[in-house]
């Protein structure tokens, strides 16, 4: 078969009113027709300004985009959202909205029109906040941010990033295609990724536990001196070692695993990685 053949058998040319076209088997772009999936290109920012409450945690279950929380330099609640919707009619009604749950925290949602999100439509969050008891933050493809607050985190998203910096208290992260650093953690860590590497740096009086799980990735833990407890590491592909200083650590370690122990009791800690090194390190 000719090239030429080929090509006539791919594309047909049709005539219409003495223009001649060619049907392909892509597509640059469609509107409604059957099979195609409509773009949210209409774009704009929401923002709502109001007096804190103390007391009570912060509640945040977005779908479909980032979610960033900082602690708020005015004393007040501020919430900005980037929204992406269908129609400029879906976006002028989408609004922002707080409410307060039966255990008294303060949930931050996008109310969509006609009570719900339509394929492709997204917001992304930024809300700066004095303090709060908790932090339940989840979301789905979007990154998660956490700054230098204080409580419990619970973060969750299904497709980003988990980012968490000098925040004060226990941090349970856990994502399912995305890479997660924690710096200067203060309590126990726990964090999971299905697909991404793990970066953990503990404030140097954090004594653990933690429990670092992936299966796609390299993991990295910096340890300060205070930390204690028997860390075990696994990798089934990847190397394992441990710079950090000798005074602080003694064990053994073979090609995918190694059992560590740091200073004197403490709760056990455990690194796993399925495809992916293991660094432990020190710093003072």
């Amino acid at each position: 078969m000719t090239i030429q053949n080929k090509f006539n058998r791919w594309a047909r040319a049709v005539t219409v009113g003495g223009i001649v076209a060619a049907t392909a088997p892509a597509m640059v772009g469609c509107v409604t027709m059957s099979g195609c999936v409509e773009q949210a290109r209409f774009t704009g920012s929401k923002s709502l300004t109001q007096p804190h409450v103390p007391g009570g945690g912060l509640v945040i279950d977005n779908n479909n985009g980032a979610v960033e929380v900082l602690p708020s330099d005015s004393g007040q609640l501020e919430v900005t959202a980037q929204v992406r919707a269908l129609t400029q009619e879906r976006l002028d009604a989408a609004t922002l909205t707080t409410s307060r749950n039966d255990a008294g925290d303060l949930v931050v949602a996008v109310a969509w029109p006609e009570g719900k999100r339509h394929s492709n439509e997204a917001a992304s969050l930024t809300v700066r906040i004095p303090d709060a008891s908790r932090f339940d933050l989840r979301t789905s493809n979007g990154r998660i941010t956490l700054g230098s607050l204080s409580g419990a985190a619970e973060l969750r998203t299904s497709n980003g990033a988990i980012e968490v910096a000098r925040f004060t208290g226990p941090i349970n992260a856990k994502t399912t295609n995305g890479r997660i650093e924690i710096v200067g953690a203060t309590e126990k860590v726990s964090a999971d990724t299905s697909n991404g590497a793990i970066n953990l740096a503990l404030a140097p009086d954090n004594a653990g536990p933690v429990l670092l799980s992936t299966s796609n990735g390299a993991v990295t833990l910096t340890v300060g001196p205070a930390f204690k407890g028997t860390l075990e590491v696994d990798t089934s592909n990847g190397r394992i070692s441990n710079s950090a200083p000798a005074g602080w650590w003694k064990g053994t370690a073979r090609k995918s695993a190694a059992t560590y122990t740091f200073g004197e009791g403490g709760a056990a800690s455990s690194i796993d990685t399925s495809n992916g090194s293991v660094t432990v390190q020190g710093h003072e």
